[in-house]
């Protein structure tokens, strides 16, 4: 019992605790939990697109025929 309250994750009460809702912690939980993910997508979003801007792609015509018309040949990243 002391597992099933004090440390397992509840997807019925939003994966929060028990002891942390019935202490009432578990808004400020969710609203903490919120923030961090939308920082995190908000840099991701921002690696992601600088890396779009910097890679090239040089295709060439496939040889054999099919749904694919063109290889990559080569990519070019302009940094990590």
């Amino acid at each position: 019992m002391e597992y099933y309250n004090y440390q397992r994750y509840h997807e019925s009460l939003k994966n929060l605790k028990p002891v942390d809702v019935h202490a009432g912690r578990g808004q400020q939980i969710l609203d903490r939990r919120g923030i961090i993910k939308r920082e995190t997508l908000q840099r991701r979003r921002q690696q992601n697109l600088g890396k779009a801007e910097c890679i090239s792609w040089f295709l060439a015509p496939n040889a054999q025929k099919g749904l694919n018309r063109y290889t990559v040949t080569s990519s070019v990243n302009c940094g990590p």
